[in-house]
């Protein structure tokens, strides 16, 4: 795996993990109105991949 800066948010403190993967074209920030109502039953990882949001572009 090669090194990349991706822009990430860790929300909760629920002892259940939740990874959310968004969509082609969509932002991890749609999603925080409804984050805000799960928070207190799990803690939740957001990310955008490669080339979205504030994360790098992959170079391979």
């Amino acid at each position: 795996m090669h090194d990349i800066d991706l822009e990430y948010l860790i929300i909760g403190e629920g002892k259940r993990i939740l990874v959310l993967e968004t969509g082609i074209g969509n932002s991890f920030y749609s999603w925080l109105p409804f984050i805000d109502t799960i928070k207190k039953e799990y803690t939740i990882i957001l990310y955008h991949r490669a080339g979205y949001g504030k994360s790098a572009i992959s170079k391979h």
